[in-house]
């Protein structure tokens, strides 16, 4: 008679599947999974046909390399998408562009992940300036603010995201809601290890932050190389004399 076993297995490996004293090796491959997290809308207020942009990051957490289809949805009506391959552990962002003509409040959504954005003739205008650092050269490690001046410009209360990147690489975002006519300071706390040159940007604005190690002061060793023997010096001159 022949009997017959169903078993699933979840794991990725090699395992030993064993039946009285039979064995027989099962190799199961793993596969990716995908999770979607941080989804950030660049505008919540906008004009008909205004340009704004959609982010969210993408990270496979299964244990193969796999693609998957990031899909960008408007009022439950697909409008775009993207495919990503990403190896086990590795994550990129996603970012779509995209523009809405009818006025009204509309719910855009990537995977399940949903931002409310509202068109409407009377919208927010922001203008990003003035971006600075509390300093300009730094030791690696070393904390700096990083600053910069936000305003609402246009005609009604809005939100903005305010992108903090460094050497091209996104580090942090922060939003920003203004009334009309209302201006406001964002800041960041950034640190940089590596020692060299580094852009450090905000919405379009650049500035160069160096990091570099303290230098040595040889100087101060000879100083005190020299006073050491006038010491030793002057103790045998008084010892000679006495």
């Amino acid at each position: 008679a022949v009997v017959s076993f169903t078993l699933s297995i979840s794991e990725g490996g090699v395992h030993t599947v064993s039946v009285d004293n039979l064995s027989k090796v099962l190799r199961v491959i793993g596969a990716a999974q995908f999770r979607l997290e941080n989804m950030t809308v660049s505008k919540l207020t906008v004009r008909p046909g205004e340009q704004f942009t959609v982010r969210v990051s993408v990270l496979n957490f299964g244990t193969a390399a796999g693609s998957y289809n990031v899909t960008l949805t408007v009022d439950g009506t697909q409008v775009d998408n993207r495919l990503v391959e990403l190896e086990a552990g590795q994550s990129t962002t996603v970012t779509f562009t995209l523009s809405i003509q009818q006025i009204g409040v509309h719910t855009v959504s990537v995977d399940g992940l949903s931002r409310t954005v509202t068109v409407s003739e009377e919208v927010a205008e922001f203008v990003v300036e003035n971006l600075r650092l509390s300093k300009d050269n730094v030791r690696p490690g070393e904390t700096v603010t990083v600053s910069v001046d936000v305003a609402n410009v246009g005609t009604a209360a809005g939100s903005r995201t305010i992108v903090l990147k460094v050497d091209g690489a996104e580090v942090e975002n922060r939003m920003v809601e203004l009334a009309a006519g209302q201006r406001v300071t964002v800041s960041f706390q950034i640190s940089v290890q590596e020692v060299g040159t580094h852009t450090v940007s905000v919405d379009g604005l650049s500035v160069v932050m160096n990091v570099s190690r303290p230098e040595g002061r040889p100087y101060l060793y000879l100083l005190y190389a020299v006073v050491t023997i006038v010491i030793i010096l002057c103790i045998l001159l008084v010892k000679q004399f006495r």
